[in-house]
């Protein structure tokens, strides 16, 4: 006969108690393992109350959780260049009111890239655009920081509805955009969350509301270079900020400059793109009608309180000369560095420009830097 052991070691005679005692060991565990998933499942709700509560208190903004819906003829100008226009947008917040400039990247730039999207953001509303964005982690995130700390008008254009931000780190971010007077524009209804499909038609809008668009690092295989072909299409201008070789997260905009679009190298770059199609900021930091030399006449040039100063501490040149020099002061105040710049911005040929930026700097009032750029010598 067989010998059997229950779990103790104890001798079990029959195969029957040993079936029996089978049976009840399973009962045991069976009963241990459902109080296991009944405080699993009580644990699981109570995370997922907790974080929702958590997601809302940090929605709690001073607007109305209802977005504005946008149709027919309240959707903004510029989206209905696109093929397939959307047919309704949700909207937190305010639209900018000043022109629109899409800044966009790769979510992970290298520190450099991030700090010159800060810093161009920042220039961009201090001549009175608006900067547009995806809200993204890296480019985006930088593009509208730089925005908020100029204290300018900035819009995420997201691909997630207001209760479900994405990514859901920047959901502060977000909250901060819509109280300081920018929006919040999704093509989803408030509680949808991000999707894939989302994202190209999102993209589409974002360069669709923009008079430019500025890739400042994109991969080869990236959103920014989706957003880049859509700009192209459109006809609309893109700058696209050169890469070196070897740094991976921008092959994508060496690409792009071979496909045609524009370098861009500072902020003068921009705004002369910009004037050529006839697009100026609200605030443009000229303002006095200054006359340029000899028998050229008069031209409006506006300058701010920094071109006054440059001016005003020149003492080796005379009231005559200052008014000559105005057209290329005002240029280098509004942000032009090289040659090339100044001379598109003022309207003066290379020899002239040249001239003039020699008397200034004998006088003592700029500077050539080593990598070849023009800067205003402060005391």
């Amino acid at each position: 006969m067989a010998r059997y052991d229950d779990s103790h070691g104890r001798e079990l005679s029959r195969p029957s108690e040993a079936a029996s005692h089978c049976v009840g060991n399973c009962a045991r565990i069976s009963s241990a393992l459902a109080g296991d998933l009944r405080y699993f499942c009580y644990f699981w709700a109570a995370r997922k109350k907790r974080k929702l509560g958590r997601r809302h208190r940090r929605l709690s903004v001073p607007v109305a959780n209802d977005p504005q819906i946008l149709r027919d003829a309240q959707i903004p100008i510029g989206v209905s260049d696109l093929a397939q226009p959307p047919t309704t947008l949700y909207l937190h917040g305010s639209l900018p009111t000043q022109p629109m400039v899409a800044i966009v990247g790769t979510r992970r730039p290298t520190p450099e890239a991030a700090h010159f999207t800060e810093t161009l953001a920042r220039e961009l509303v201090g001549h009175g655009f608006a900067v547009v964005s995806g809200g993204a982690a890296g480019i985006d995130t930088s593009a509208h920081r730089g925005a908020l700390e100029a204290s300018g008008q900035t819009l995420v254009v997201a691909p997630a509805g207001w209760l479900e931000p994405y990514p859901e780190c920047n959901s502060e971010l977000f909250r901060e955009v819509v109280s300081k007077g920018g929006g919040y524009l999704s093509l989803v209804e408030p509680n949808t969350r991000a999707m894939l499909s989302q994202y190209f038609a999102r993209n589409a809008v974002l360069v669709a509301l923009a008079k430019a668009t500025v890739v400042v690092q994109a991969p080869l295989r990236s959103g920014s270079r989706n957003s880049a072909h859509v700009a192209r299409a459109l006809g609309r201008l893109l700058f696209v900020v050169p890469s070196a070789p070897w740094v991976e997260c921008g092959a994508g905009c060496i690409v792009e400059l071979r496909l045609g679009a524009r370098p861009l190298g500072c902020l003068a770059d921009l705004l002369a793109g910009l004037s050529e199609v006839g697009v100026h900021g609200s605030r443009y930091p000229l303002q006095l009608e200054l006359p340029l030399s000899k028998g050229v006449g008069r031209v409006r040039a506006r300058t701010s309180t920094r071109h006054s100063s440059l001016l005003s501490k020149t003492p080796y040149l005379n009231e005559e000369a200052q008014a000559d020099l105005a057209p290329v002061v005002a240029a280098i105040t509004a942000g032009c560095n090289t040659l090339d710049s100044i001379c598109l911005t003022s309207g003066w040929n290379t020899p002239k420009v040249q001239s003039a930026l020699l008397r200034l700097t004998l006088s003592g009032r700029i500077r050539m830097t080593s990598a070849g750029r023009i800067e205003v010598v402060t005391y």
